[in-house]
Parts: C-alpha cells; structure tokens; sequence
C-alpha cells in the first residue's frame, strides 16, 4: 500500500518567502520614491526652462520689432506658447495651478499633473503701463506653493507674498529686480 503524501509548502519556508520579500521592498520602495523624485525634478526643471526660452524668444522678437525689450502677458496658456505642438506628452504632463487666481496678467503656474508638489511658476512685474520696464521671473518649485503665492494684481511681483518650498530660478530679467526674495518661504 502507498502512503498519501500531501506535497506543499512548509509554513517555515512560507515565513521564509515573506521575510525576504519584505527586505526587498524595504530596500527598492525607498530607491523607486529617490529616482521618481528626481525625474519629476528634472521634467519641472525642463519646463520651466521651456517657458524661459520662450519669454526670452518673444522679448527679443519685441526688441527687434518695437526696439523695446518686453515680456509677454501671463494671460496666455505659456506651456502650450512654449511647448508648441511637437511635445504633447509634455504639455500633458502639467496643468494650470488651481491656486485661487492662479492666472493673471502678471502671474500663472502650472502643476505636475501626478504630483502637485511640483510647480512651475512665470511672473512678471508691472512697472510701468507700456511693460518697458518690467522684469520677469521663471521658477520651479520641488515642495509646492500656498495660495499665498498669488499676490494682488496692482501691487506688483514685488509685493507677492509667496511661500515656494524648494524654489529655483531658470530665469530672470537683466535688471534683477524680481529674484526669489519675492517668493517667501523659498530655499
């Protein structure tokens, strides 16, 4: 007569299975979250970007045109002006802040659409009702930024009372006077 043995697993070399898959993920989980971060990095800093070279581009198409140096109007949807049709993986990457007021004549920002915390920021002052001595700044923002970014439309970039965490400026005007001293809360 044959014995009937039951072929299987052991509970010991179950706990065994779980133990090493649990070092595993403590391992890869940490290392995923560290390369996530730096590509998500590198995308706002790649946009941001973008938008510099397209406000430089159009500051020199207005100096070559008017013989006056201005920055285009925050009015506009600037990733779609800077990414143009040629990166729609790109554009879809960011949407409009949903910061009250997000958008102005002197101001707009842009989410990363998978993680918030990562913005880009363009803004501009209005020195003067011609723009011709307006400055500019494009920045991105790896911790996010508070609805206390958005500053009243008639003080000015000067005045904003922003709190960027983990700002950089890509780019700015030639006469400094916008820099990440008007964004609070920058590092």
């Amino acid at each position: 007569m044959k014995k009937n043995r039951e072929k299987g697993f052991t509970l010991i070399e179950l706990v065994i299975v779980v133990a090493i898959l649990g070092i595993l993920m403590a391992i890869a989980v940490p290392a995923y979250n560290g390369v996530a971060n730096t590509a998500k990095t590198a995308q706002a800093k790649a946009g941001a970007s973008q938008v510099n070279l397209y406000i430089k581009t159009q500051a020199m198409q207005s100096l070559v045109q008017t013989g006056l140096e201005q920055y285009p109007s925050a009015d506009v949807d600037l990733l779609a002006l800077a990414f143009g049709s040629g990166d729609p993986a790109s554009l879809d990457a960011w949407e409009e802040s949903e910061i009250p007021h997000a958008r102005s004549e002197a101001h707009i920002f842009y989410n990363l659409v998978s993680d918030e915390n990562f913005v880009i920021g363009y803004m501009r002052s209005n020195d003067s009702e011609d723009n011709t001595d307006a400055d500019y700044l494009v920045f991105y923002a790896t911790e996010g930024c508070t609805p206390d970014v958005v500053q009243n439309d008639d003080l000015g970039v000067e005045a904003a009372d922003a709190a960027c965490a983990g700002a950089s400026v890509v780019g700015q005007g030639e006469d400094g006077s916008v820099d990440l001293d008007d964004i609070a809360g920058h590092t």
